[in-house]
């Protein structure tokens, strides 16, 4: 213990191994100074200076040069803050973002016309036909203008994909909406809309009873059909508060009407098929939107048979002609002319 006291008294235990404070870093005198020296030579070669040399002598250089001067000092009422140089890209619309280098180097650069190509501009330059080299007197030949594409041609609608949008409709009558005493009725209205709303859409809208009348009458045929296969699974069908119906009846004949002449005979009785079918399906349920067209494709379809039986009758009854032997020239005397055979 005593030892332990003595020692303590004498200076013992550890001792410091520092020599009191430490030495304060030396004050930067500008802000090129805090910089590394590759990103002072970045701001000299931006500015068209010589990069050669020492960093002190880039940065002498940097300081004598009046454009890059104003950028080395801070502080005070006239410091050049990030902000300030935010303020001069702006100026010149350029980004603003990045560090104070950066945002230094951007205006030097922008002053200087020394900013970097845009990317791929290089790649251009070294193209022989480069607009820069146009009619330079090396044979070099303009860049053939660029014609303008051509719009796409409207893909026709898939018929496939009309007919199971109608069926997945009519198959919805399972959801919550349609158990109602209510709601049961909607299904049947909801499910003419779609008709009509998928008839609208491909032949009035994209207008393809006047581009193709043939894909119109398609559309009609996919959407229609598929209410007439579908119909079984409807509930309550007999409900068309919305006189969707009608109207699906009125774009069908459109439809039929432009598609016709370009339709062959078996063409005219398949559509003529199933629109009776819809017709017949619909009609035990009151619904007569579509008899008129009906009747109208079915007395045309007869009107076909009739005229074609009536050609084919004519065809039977003409026969050939018989030929007729040529008559022999007969000869006469003509006393006037003294004797001469004249042949008439």
């Amino acid at each position: 213990m005593d030892s332990l006291f003595h020692s303590l008294m004498m200076g013992g235990g550890r001792r410091r191994t520092g020599g009191g404070k430490k030495k304060a870093k030396a004050k930067k005198n500008n802000w090129y100074e805090r910089l590394n020296a590759d990103e002072v030579k970045q701001i000299a070669k931006a500015a068209n200076l010589k990069i050669s040399g020492t960093k002190k002598e880039l940065i002498e250089r940097l300081l004598d040069h009046e454009p890059t001067n104003t950028y080395a000092w801070e502080g005070g009422s006239i410091g050049c803050t990030v902000d300030y140089v935010k303020g001069l890209c702006r100026e010149r619309d350029l980004p603003v973002s990045g560090t104070k280098f950066q945002l230094v180097l951007r205006v030097v650069q922008h002053d200087h016309g020394t900013a970097p190509a845009p990317a791929g501009a290089a790649k251009r330059a070294l193209k022989p036909h480069n607009a820069a080299t146009a009619g330079d007197g090396n044979g070099d030949k303009p860049p053939p203008a660029k014609k303008p594409r051509k719009p796409a041609a409207p893909k026709p609608p898939q018929p496939d994909k009309i007919y199971t949008a109608v069926q997945k409709k009519i198959e919805m009558v399972h959801q919550k909406k349609y158990q109602s005493h209510w709601g049961s009725k909607t299904h049947s209205c909801d499910v003419y809309d779609k008709v009509e709303s998928i008839m609208r859409e491909h032949c009035e809208e994209k207008h393809w009873i006047e581009k193709d009348p043939k894909v119109a009458l398609t559309v009609c045929r996919a959407a229609l059909t598929s209410l007439t296969e579908n119909f079984g699974t409807m509930q309550r069908p007999g409900y068309d508060d919305c006189g969707s119906l009608g109207m699906a009846a009125s774009i069908l004949e459109k439809a039929w009407g432009a598609a016709a002449p370009a339709l062959s005979k078996d063409e005219k009785e398949e559509t003529a098929e199933w629109v009776m079918d819809l017709h017949t399906t619909l009609d035990s349920y009151g619904h007569e939107a579509f008899g008129e067209i009906a009747q109208k494709l079915e007395s045309d379809e007869e009107e076909e048979h009739e005229f074609g039986s009536e050609e084919n009758e004519k065809l039977g009854d003409t026969k050939p002609s018989a030929i007729k032997p040529v008559a022999e020239a007969s000869s006469m005397v003509n006393v006037s002319t003294g004797g001469n055979v004249s042949y008439l």
